[in-house]
């Protein structure tokens, strides 16, 4: 059968540490009030790569993070991890 959801959404969340490893990206979180998803990044040739595939909807910030809007009908946990994983899979 299907696993458990709280197996799921670990399923998931290791999906997304694997997605982010390939980028560079050590963490992921939200700031102000789940307007922007940011990523923090080691490695600043990768993080611009994947701004330019965004046509700047990501935006590096400064030498650690990067800035993505949240949609305001995207703000739900299941919507904000579909959108992280959509940054990372471009």
């Amino acid at each position: 059968g299907s696993p458990p959801a709280s197996v799921q959404r670990m399923l998931e969340l290791v999906e997304l540490k694997i997605d982010a490893a390939v980028w560079q990206v050590d963490a992921i979180r939200t700031e102000q009030d789940d307007k922007y998803l940011v990523f923090d990044y080691t490695n600043a040739p990768r993080i611009e790569q994947l701004a330019r595939m965004h046509a700047g909807r990501l935006r590096v910030v400064d030498d650690r993070s990067a800035y993505f809007t949240i949609p305001a009908d995207c703000r739900e946990c299941d919507s904000v991890l579909a959108l992280a994983k959509s940054v990372l899979r471009p």
